[in-house]
């Protein structure tokens, strides 16, 4: 982990001394959250999302970024009425520290022939993969008590895509989906289109992004 944290502050060095022009800022939102595989449906678990990023512009409408931050994810059963539980536990929740590189489009509306939307000058597309490393858990078993066994494994690589929206000229709002595409459970590294798929993360994320702008 602490050469993630260090290649993170080598970027602002790197481009810095390269004469390029580097963005940063803050980031805060939350996840709506699921784990496939443990038979608990539905983004009922919030966690939040919180960090730092650095991004800069290589080729007309493209950027790179860079992001460092702590993401809650897991998952939470909802009990309805005259109906048992179906998953494996009550509650899980996983404290991640989260790496994305990711890559962001501009979108040219000015080339999409008939189209009138300014509106879209604002719009960009985002994704890239993430590497997180897990630095806390908790999971609460169906009877209320702990659960007995530590299934996840310290690393999760998954993959982010989504949309943003530029506000004004320092906060931009995004929504992104993040799925594991290796598992994260124990014992199974299997990939994602494989029959046995183990654990997965599966969320959704709404963030807003504060730019440092000169």
């Amino acid at each position: 982990m602490k050469r993630f944290v260090f290649g993170f502050f080598f970027f602002f060095l790197i481009k810095n001394s390269h004469a390029q022009k580097v963005e940063g800022g803050l980031l805060l939102g939350f996840n709506s959250c699921q784990i496939d595989g443990d038979f608990v449906g539905g983004y009922d678990k919030l966690g939040l999302r919180a960090g730092v990023f650095a991004q800069t512009g290589f080729k007309t409408h493209y950027s790179f970024r860079l992001e460092m931050a702590y993401s809650n994810r897991g998952s939470r059963q909802t009990y309805k009425e005259f109906e048992p539980p179906t998953g494996l536990w009550d509650m899980v929740s996983l404290h991640y520290i989260e790496l994305p590189f990711l890559f962001t489009y501009d979108i040219p509306y000015q080339k999409i022939k008939g189209l009138n939307a300014n509106w879209l000058q604002n719009v960009y597309a985002v994704g890239g993969l993430t590497a997180s490393y897990l630095i806390g858990q908790n999971i609460i078993a169906l009877n209320g008590g702990a659960y007995g066994s530590n299934p996840f494994k310290d690393w999760e690589w998954g993959a982010q895509g989504g949309s943003g929206y530029k506000i004004n000229k320092r906060l931009n709002a995004e929504v992104r989906f993040h799925y594991s595409v290796i598992s994260i459970s124990k014992g199974n590294n299997t990939l994602w289109f494989q029959p046995n798929r183990g654990f997965r993360n599966n969320l959704m994320t709404l963030q807003i992004n504060y730019n440092f702008r000169s």
